[in-house]
């Protein structure tokens, strides 16, 4: 029995008002407005309910059988207690969906009669759901997805259902972007399909799309009426994942390939501890809302998918990617900063697909597993194999031609292993037939450290990328004939800012490119390129031609071209330039030395009476060579080697300490200028160098006297007027001049200028030697450079001696004016006297009073005087 109120006693009887008595308050002027019915989507009235439906006695009709709105709704009272919590002015209950229930039965009962559960423990909240507006957490009824009056959307559905977003409400853990915006294994929403299809058939069924043809939750799922119970999917996923390949047409092939785990792996069990008999073929791989299998790592989710089995310990470890792969994650259309990993690939006729973060091919994308691999087969067909190995998109190495297509001139060529060794194998123990044209000396999966290497290589060299060549190149290989030997191209730059300009490549010692990496043998060699590069033939799959290769790296040395030294024939046959000298492999020495090494001297080799320099022959005396200046206490800048002749401190003089055979200049070849400046000798010599601008400077005081080989001074240079640095006729000093009259060697070297021919006739004494065989001793004075030093020599070998005789340079350093000042002449003919005139400290006050006495003063001062010398004083 109904309650009525204070006011109005409860009618038992049913009247049925018209919605426009309704109206009459509900216009606006109160919060429940009609506006919300008018306006927007409402249940319907003055209309007949459909003849299938059965409306219950408790929910009158007005007389023409049309619903009204008091059909649901009475305006005085309900049979149970008022409150607007369940009622609102209902005709009957409605907190679990009573009321709709009760008109719409087939529209409840959970998955077993196909529709969505009722009834739940809701997670949905205010903010998301519209009806919610109590704020409070309530049970899956049907006024949490449907509104009786003022929905916006199509059946009554309290929020907008596009773009998922209405089941997602309830359902975010089955949505396939994380929060941290990463892809998860799960079936995509939102996205509108590329290559997979949904059939016509399919929305007959009631699957939906968005606006926009866009793929959501409905397109797969039908929450009301549904005749597969199961998940209430439209169709129901079989064994044969029926579902899934009624859109993904092109993934149907699978099922004959050995990705079939149904076949090849019947035990294995997803993440669910299904088999592919019991889920679906699919299912082994994917599961919509979940994950199928155990990821990890943080390559990309693809790569995952794939690790997942092709891994230690999993389904397909037999196919185990170990050892270096093919690097992914990259981008081939990306611009790179040199010509060793830049990958020139067209756009338009990349055939590939590439791959973004989420999983979707996108031609902006990265490279991924599945760039190369088709996971589900290629047109394959029942009882036939694949149309090639390895589920790859194309056969090799068309394949690999898709991004390198420029490595592809090296078919045909003494590299391309299919021509030049046919029996060879790789470390997989395949020929070139076996693993084509590429897969001799790369392997994208399982390969050696550096270039995918598929060949054994020896750990023992340093040298990364020197490895890779030698796995062919050596006595025992396959390019046994091509085999280094003795010394090649030093493989350490000694000046990266020299060689950055080269516009070679360089590498580090993990065998990748590097700006600040070292040389190697790709540095120079381009495996793949013989032919043509640049519209240029090339030789020995050089990167440049010879010599433009060289000037790459040593351009200092191009001042050789159209030089004495340049026997390319003047430049015409320009390639030999180098090569004349130099051999980059199996040289005999470390200057690459491509001739013979004539008594160890790489210059020998044309400079001698044979040889295409005999006009230039060494021939009598000449400066020695081979000695350790640094033993002797000389420091200078000029390089100096060792005996194999690598530049070394320490090391010895050589003929190109002095000589630059590349720099083609008028001097000589020689490193620094020697005329008319004495700069090369004084680099080693700088005592001697004092010389310059005094008078014994012939540059300066006789310019017009010639030296043995007719050259004046400014020809010779300053140091040339008295010695020959090669082939003097006198081997004392490496003497440039005629000598003179004296009794010692060193009388008759001075007398070359000081006679009466002479640049020096002006200066001719009277007498100049001291008497012989006096036996004075020169302990403690015969330290060169020590104060006081006063040499003695011998007058048989004329070399200086502790106790000898007494010869012009006893007292005379004929390199400096004063030995009261370290410094060059000022070019003024100077008078002398006993304080310079090129005389070491007085030895009167030394030297000579061991014999003389008192005397030595006197003795000094008149010892070129004839005359007065023979006078003893006093």
């Amino acid at each position: 029995m109904g309650k009525g109120s204070d006011l109005v006693e409860y009618d038992s009887k049913k009247v049925v008002a018209s919605p426009e008595m309704c109206y009459s308050c509900h216009d606006g002027s109160v919060v429940d407005s009609r506006a919300e019915n008018v306006n927007h989507f409402g249940h319907k009235t003055n209309v007949p309910p459909p003849p299938a439906m059965k409306i219950p006695k408790i929910f009158p009709l007005d007389e023409n059988g049309k619903m009204q709105c008091s059909t649901c709704h009475t305006a005085h009272g309900v049979p149970s207690r008022p409150g607007t919590d369940t009622s609102i002015f209902m005709r009957s209950p409605n907190d679990k969906a009573q009321m709709c229930i009760q008109c719409h039965p087939d529209m409840s009962g959970g998955k077993k009669r196909g529709n969505h559960p009722l009834n739940l423990a809701g997670k949905n909240n205010k903010k998301n759901i519209k009806v919610s507006w109590q704020g409070k957490r309530q049970k899956l009824t049907c006024k949490i997805c449907h509104s009786a009056h003022g929905s916006k959307y199509e059946a009554f559905l309290s929020k907008n259902p596009s773009r998922s977003g209405f089941c997602l409400s309830c359902h975010p853990d089955k949505y396939f972007i994380s929060k941290e915006g990463e892809r998860k294994p799960f079936h995509a929403v939102n996205i509108k399909p590329v290559k997979a299809r949904i059939p016509g058939r399919l929305i007959k069924m009631g699957a939906r799309l968005d606006k926009n043809g866009e793929i959501v939750c409905r397109t797969c799922h039908k929450v009301h009426k549904n005749k597969h119970k199961k998940n209430l999917l439209i169709i129901e996923n079989d064994a044969k994942s029926g579902l899934c390949l009624t859109c993904h047409i092109d993934k149907q092939y699978v099922k004959y390939t050995k990705h079939n785990l149904g076949n090849t792996a019947p035990g294995e069990k997803n993440l669910q501890g299904k088999t592919v008999k019991e889920t679906g073929l699919c299912s082994a791989c994917h599961l919509p809302h979940k994950p199928a299998r155990k990821l990890s790592g943080k390559k990309d989710i693809t790569t995952r998918i794939c690790l997942s089995c092709h891994s230690k310990g999993n389904v397909a470890a037999k196919v185990n990617l170990s050892g270096k792969t093919h690097p992914l994650k990259i981008n081939p259309f990306k611009k790179r900063e040199n010509s060793i990993t830049k990958i020139n690939i067209n756009r338009e006729k990349f055939s590939l697909p590439l791959f973004n973060k989420f999983g979707v091919e996108d031609i902006n994308g990265d490279m991924v597993c599945i760039t190369c691999h088709a996971p589900h087969g290629i047109r394959a067909k029942p009882n036939h194999n694949m149309p090639n190995k390895y589920f790859l998109r194309k056969k090799t190495p068309i394949i690999c031609k898709e991004c390198h297509f420029e490595k592809f001139s090296i078919a045909g060529t003494r590299h391309d292993l299919k021509k030049s060794s046919p029996s060879a194998k790789n470390i997989l123990g395949q020929t070139a037939a076996d693993s084509g044209l590429c897969g001799s000396c790369h392997l994208i999966h399982g390969s050696h450290k550096g270039f995918l290497w598929a060949r054994k290589t020896d750990s023992r060299d340093s040298k990364s990328n020197r490895q890779l060549c030698k796995s062919c190149h050596n006595k025992h290989g396959i390019a046994h004939k091509k085999v280094n030997k003795g010394f090649s191209h030093p493989l350490k730059r000694h000046d990266i800012n020299e060689y950055r300009r080269a516009g070679l490549p360089f590498f580090d010692q993990n065998g990748k490119y590097s700006a600040k990496g070292d040389l190697s043998c790709y540095t120079c060699h381009d495996p793949h390129t013989p032919r043509i590069r640049n519209k240029i033939k090339t030789v020995s799959f050089l990167r440049k031609n010879p010599p433009l290769i060289c000037k790459s790296c040593h351009t200092d040395k191009f001042a050789i071209t159209n030089s004495k030294h340049d026997l390319s024939g003047s430049g015409k046959n320009s390639a030999i330039l180098c090569k004349t000298c130099h051999w980059v492999h199996n040289a005999n020495n470390s200057f690459l030395w491509a001739g013979k090494l004539v008594r160890g001297n790489v210059c020998f080799d044309c400079h001698n009476k044979d040889g295409v320099a005999k006009k230039k022959v060494l021939k009598g005396a000449s400066h020695p060579v081979n000695i350790s200046v640094y033993d002797k206490g000389i420091l200078t800048s000029l390089p100096l080697f060792d005996k194999i002749g690598k530049k070394s401190k320490k090391g010895l003089l050589k003929c190109y300490t002095c000589h630059n055979p590349h720099k083609g200049t008028s001097n000589n070849f020689l490193r620094l200028e020697n005329s008319p400046s004495p700069l090369l000798c004084d680099n080693c010599h700088p005592g001697k160098g004092l010389i310059v601008n005094t008078d014994h400077d012939l540059v300066f005081s006789s310019p017009g006297s010639k030296n043995i080989l007719n050259k004046t001074p400014a020809q010779s240079g300053t140091c040339g007027v008295c010695h020959l640095v090669h082939n003097s006729t006198h081997k004392f000093k490496l003497w440039a001049r005629n000598f003179g009259d004296g009794v010692n060697i060193y009388e008759k070297a001075c007398n070359s200028c000081h006679s009466k021919n002479g640049p020096a006739k002006n200066k001719i004494p009277q007498i100049a030697s001291h008497p012989l065989g006096k036996l004075i001793k020169n302990i403690g004075r015969n330290i060169k450079g020590k104060p006081g030093f006063f040499p003695l020599f011998s007058s048989k070998t004329w070399k200086p001696v502790n106790t000898g005789d007494i010869f012009c340079p006893s007292c005379h350093n004929v390199h400096q004016w004063s030995y009261q000042a370290s410094l060059k002449g000022n070019r003024i003919n100077l008078e002398g006297n006993a304080l310079n005139s090129f005389l070491r400290p007085p030895a009167a006050t030394q030297i000579c009073k061991d014999c003389h006495g008192l005397d030595s003063l006197f003795r000094f001062k008149y010892f070129h005087k004839l005359n007065i010398r023979k006078i003893k004083p006093g």
